[in-house]
């Protein structure tokens, strides 16, 4: 699921519809959780938000009422919920499905881009970050208290993100480009001086020097009359620099205007019991690619059944010049297919294509599962010491796939580093999608003493992770940061299929995409272990940080394939 407050509130299902999600004050309830998502929101704040200062006397027991139909409108889709919490309710969502929070997390990298000197980089980031609003944000919604003013801020995080794609446009010599755009912007903030001095520069660099100082007059009339002020230091000094036409205001030579790009498909599964983090990253990277390169793009969900993707598959090759094929279990059919599309190149994710090799055309995209594997074991042996001499550690697995294998191996591997006497406990409910079995085999595992459970059986691992909260022990995660699923996560392993697919992007568009496999390594930002939970202690954060280094430097290799019983 999708949800989306960078304009009306809306929260988009599976099936890419919108859901039906109440009245103005039901709303006002999901927005006030969203907007502290995954924290606990007292009863007496949402009341606030909800009602303002004198709320009705039915007030609690009607946001009893509006909190059970949203988690109604919620429920069948695992890792998002509404919990009750002693003091007040806890919208837990996977954070990546929030618009805001993706689009705070690219408005931050495109900054970072452009102060280290990435300006392709940072234009990327801040447009697909200023892409993403439809609008002020949460139009349709009316929060009181507290939340009156969250609109505003929100309104006022797009207004800085565009004056930060403002300045790298301007670094690219797009002055007179932004003309337009910026009087209209100006005119509706006319007391903000970053937007003025963006203008006075356009001008300047377009041959207006007179109009510059122009603007610049204007900006203090206006500030003298409205509030008594004078311009900021910052403005005043470049009035001052035009008036001496600084060189060092000339403008950089315009890029080039790229050439025409190929169109990229991206094939996924449509089951929404399928749908994953995996799925938003994939997406993510599509879409910073169709940015980066000019690609057209195109995302094609299809049943999970194979006849259903052969014919979905053959015509995407028909159609444009690069298949994506988003998960391993797709790659039988893209073998029997390539060869019938020799001028297609077809990329299959998590797997390697080349035993048996599927074709010249072909290309397999190989995570090196058991680097973070490894990173996750030494971890939680770590974690485990602090209880016993002799932790044990374990793992529920879905399918016994090759990417898992070579991620158990690692995490076995890891554990083992950190307390040689270290046990490893690893089961398989040989399915994606048995909940019930993974809660039961968590329980087991944590009856026969696992201090740490690590849950690798895509969809259904929530349960595991639930069942480790309830028990007290550490749970880690896959696939994205699920720290938001409780205070007993110690961490997350990842694969950033977003950076693969945007690599592989890249490679196809310069020509240098290869035939066989691609392996993407914790050195190339492949894999990762993130949301270290804060209770982790500093001298252990310190000797993982040290064998990260080794692993990452490949003076420590994890082992792919576990010891042979």
């Amino acid at each position: 699921m999708e949800f989306r407050v960078l304009g009306p509130l809306e929260v988009i299902g599976t099936d890419g519809h919108a859901q039906s999600l109440g009245g103005p004050r039901q709303r006002a309830v999901l927005a006030a959780l969203l907007l502290r998502l995954n924290t606990t929101v007292s009863v007496d704040d949402l009341v606030e938000d909800v009602w303002g200062e004198e709320p009705p006397a039915t007030a609690r027991h009607t946001l009893e009422a509006y909190v059970s139909r949203l988690r109604g409108i919620l429920a069948g889709h695992d890792g998002i919920g509404i919990e009750r919490r002693p003091t007040g309710y806890r919208l837990r969502l996977p954070q990546a499905s929030l618009d805001l929070h993706r689009f705070e997390r690219l408005s931050a990298e495109g900054r970072r881009a452009f102060d280290d000197g990435e300006s392709a980089t940072a234009f990327r980031c801040l447009q697909e970050a200023l892409s993403l609003w439809c609008g002020p944000a949460l139009a349709d919604v009316v929060l009181c208290g507290s939340g009156r003013s969250e609109p505003a801020r929100l309104d006022e995080l797009r207004l800085r993100s565009q004056e930060d794609l403002i300045r790298v446009r301007l670094a690219h010599g797009e002055h007179e480009a932004l003309l337009g755009e910026l009087e209209a912007l100006l005119e509706r903030h006319p007391f903000r001086e970053r937007l003025r001095a963006q203008l006075m520069l356009a001008l300047y660099r377009s041959g207006r020097q007179a109009d510059a100082l122009a603007c610049y007059e204007a900006g203090r009339r206006a500030l003298q009359d409205a509030l008594g002020l004078k311009p900021g230091r910052e403005l005043q000094r470049l009035a001052g620099r035009i008036v001496r036409q600084e060189p060092e205001l000339d403008a950089a030579e315009a890029p080039r205007k790229p050439p025409e790009r190929p169109r990229v498909v991206l094939l996924r599964w449509a089951s929404p019991e399928m749908q994953s983090a995996l799925t938003e990253l994939q997406r993510e990277g599509l879409r910073r690619a169709a940015l980066a390169y000019g690609v057209e793009t195109e995302r094609v969900s299809v049943a999970a059944a194979f006849p259903a993707f052969r014919r979905e598959l053959e015509r995407a090759a028909g159609r444009s010049e690069l298949v994506l094929a988003a998960v391993s279990s797709m790659a039988p059919i893209v073998a029997a297919v390539a060869p019938r599309f020799p001028d297609t190149r077809f990329v299959v994710f998590d797997t390697s294509v080349l035993e048996p090799k599927l074709g010249d055309n072909v290309t397999g995209v190989v995570f090196a599962d058991e680097q973070v594997g490894f990173l996750a074991g030494y971890l939680g042996a770590l974690m485990g010491e602090q209880q016993s001499r002799s932790p044990v550690v374990s793992a529920i697995a879905g399918l016994p796939v090759p990417a898992v294998e070579r991620l158990l191996a690692g995490y076995e591997a890891g554990a083992r580093h950190a307390v040689p006497d270290a046990r490893v406990l690893i089961d398989y409910i040989e399915s994606w999608l048995g909940h019930d079995q993974c809660e039961r085999l968590a329980n087991e595992q944590i009856d026969r003493g696992s201090i740490v459970v690590f849950a690798v059986a895509g969809p259904s691992s929530s349960a595991a992770l639930e069942a480790a909260e309830l028990r007290g022990v550490w749970g880690l995660g896959v696939d994205d940061d699920q720290s938001y699923l409780g205070t007993q996560i110690l961490a997350s392993a990842v694969k950033r299929f977003d950076h693969a697919l945007l690599s592989i992007v890249k490679s196809y568009v310069d020509g240098e995409l290869p035939a066989g496999d691609v392996h993407l390594d914790l050195s190339r930002g492949g894999v990762g272990l993130v949301g270290i939970n804060p209770a982790v202690p500093g001298d252990v954060r310190e000797r993982l940080a040290r064998v990260a280094a080794l692993v990452r430097s490949g003076a420590l290799r994890p082992p792919t394939e576990r010891p042979r019983s």
